[in-house]
């Protein structure tokens, strides 16, 4: 008999699991799960039985020394999610498995001693928020508590511990948390609700790079439970997947649309227009709560040329138009302070308070009160406002990103959930009739939706293809710019199914490249994905291909 182990010390990523055989003394108590001591190399470490089988094709395995826990560690349906998970993000099983457990480093004998007598008749809820705050937020609204657990990394790991434990054995009927809990091992698991999937926040930012929604949907399908999407402006693939489990807003604010190509040019730069500055004004004499939000992308700006009408994005400020090379443009970059300096020589005597980073700042005494706010807004139990505006809808429109006019529309809608019944949302942008815009001002999500499914079937983007960003980052850019070009070579000598990128170098960096992988299925990646090296950083299914 032998197994096949995920071993908790660092390895060739390549290298998914070690083959060991199982010593007739064992072998009537092993099991898949089970967390096991065997040799590693002169030393011994620790491991993951993710198999066991009859025969092994391995020229004289090394024996398993022992059996550390009485029950397996991961149960059999987590077991196939662990193995489809490193296929599918082309990920080490290592980095796959420490999502699973609250900490792999510190295991002990009392910790593994647990009874698996699972409380059979308690079905389980996973309940998924994007950040603890809007977490605590839904646990603090909760009726009662009895049987709720909320579950997140920032615990302490002997609380993540317990609360694992607990969760096991089936006693918490519901388990609310951020992506983390996706991974929580329920024997009894019968739903899954993720709110507000298209959230950043769900994506991971480091190995093995999963995203939160594709992992629960793989789970219910292997558990037969129920996979629930609670979602003000899901992501065009979710739209496409999961039409019939949406959830749509009601709320629908005054849209006012401020076209910036007729805004008069003046010596002074301003990010405000006319229309802007009249209402600030207004709504100060009449003590109305304002927000001004800026969709900001860092170190960004617009450009808009006067003689083609062209509008883009552009790292730095450019000295002719990259369309025609008139010299009639306009760049603008703006960030929180330039509005607050705006904001002061306007309304002088207005309080400011400033939200970014999940924090927020007064920064200037005085009532009423304008709050300038980044996305970090979203992510806070936010008061409701009589006035709001989005000081610029491109910073994230004009990016060259498959996701801008999706990110664009979901901003808007999003800030109209920040409105309070009689509230006028304005819009100022460059591109008025863009259907991002257009549509989200309607509240039209059916047309956006579905005429963002015909561009990018178009196109052959997601829903109608997968991608894989590889990106690679040195100290030397005439090194990585080599070291791209060497490796589109190489991948293009090993596929005719695989579309290709040219690298692409990161705009912000500047010693970094990123190639693109497109393909009809994932199982087509595979014929190029091992030929990637190590140092390259693997990316499946990226929100962004900046």
């Amino acid at each position: 008999m032998f197994a096949n182990v995920v071993v908790f010390s660092p390895t060739d990523p390549t290298k998914k699991f070690f083959t060991y055989k199982v010593p007739n003394k064992l072998s009537k108590d092993i099991v898949t799960g089970l967390l096991v001591s065997v040799p590693w190399g002169r030393k011994t470490t620790q491991g993951i039985i993710i198999e066991v089988k009859k025969e092994t094709e391995v020229k004289d395995p090394k024996e398993i020394l022992k059996i550390l826990s009485v029950t397996p560690l991961l149960l059999p349906e987590y077991i196939e999610l662990l193995k489809w998970m490193s296929w599918y993000y082309h990920a080490p099983m290592l980095d796959c498995l420490k999502v699973f457990l609250p900490d792999i480093t510190r295991f002990s004998s009392q910790k593994l001693n647990f009874s698996q007598k699972s409380q059979k008749n308690i079905k389980q809820t996973v309940i998924l928020l994007p950040n603890i705050n809007q977490m605590r937020n839904f646990y603090n609204k909760l009726k009662t508590s009895q049987g709720k657990v909320i579950y997140h990394k920032l615990l302490s790991k002997d609380e993540l511990w317990k609360l694992w434990f607990d969760i096991y054995s089936g006693k918490p009927s519901t388990i609310i948390g951020t992506r983390s809990a996706v991974f929580t091992p329920c024997p009894n698991l019968v739903k899954i609700i993720i709110v507000s999937e298209e959230d950043p926040a769900f994506k991971d930012a480091q190995s093995p790079y999963f995203d939160t929604l594709t992992i629960a949907a793989k789970l219910t399908q292997l558990t037969k439970a129920r996979l629930i999407i609670k979602s003000l402006t899901p992501r065009v693939e979710t739209w496409f997947e999961f039409p019939k489990k949406i959830t749509k807003p009601k709320i629908k604010p005054k849209i006012i649309i401020v076209d910036l190509r007729k805004m008069k040019k003046t010596k002074e730069k301003t990010n405000l227009s006319d229309t802007l500055i009249n209402i600030l004004i207004e709504k100060i004499g009449s003590n109305k709560n304002i927000l001004l939000f800026l969709n900001r992308t860092k170190e960004s700006g617009q450009i808009y040329c006067y003689e083609c009408k062209f509008s883009g994005f552009s790292a730095s400020a450019p000295t002719v138009c990259p369309n025609c090379g008139a010299t009639k443009i306009n760049f603008y970059s703006v960030n929180l302070k330039s509005i607050e300096n705006q904001v002061v020589k306007i309304v002088p005597d207005a309080g400011i308070k400033i939200i970014k980073q999940g924090k927020e700042k007064l920064v200037k005494k005085g009532k009423p009160l304008i709050t300038l706010a980044t996305n970090a807004i979203f992510s806070q139990n936010a008061e409701k406002f009589s006035f709001i505006s989005l000081i610029s809808a491109d910073t994230i429109l004009n990016l060259p990103d498959f996701s801008s006019s999706f990110r664009t529309f979901s901003t808007i809608i999003k800030l109209s959930l920040l409105a309070d019944d009689n509230c006028d949302l304005l819009i100022q942008t460059y591109n008025p009739k863009h259907p991002a815009i257009k549509f989200a001002a309607e509240f039209d999500f059916d047309s956006f939706y579905h005429q963002e499914l015909i561009l990018r079937k178009k196109l052959e983007l997601p829903p109608y293809s997968i991608l894989a960003k590889l990106t690679l980052k040195m100290k030397s850019l005439e090194k990585v710019q080599l070291e791209a070009e060497k490796l589109k070579q190489t991948l293009e000598s090993k596929s005719l199914l695989v579309e290709i990128s040219d690298p692409i170098q990161n705009w912000q960096t500047r010693i970094e490249f990123n190639i693109i992988l497109k393909a009809k299925k994932r199982q087509e990646l595979d014929s190029l994905l091992p030929y990637v090296p190590s140092k390259w950083k693997v990316v499946i299914d990226p929100e962004s291909l900046l």
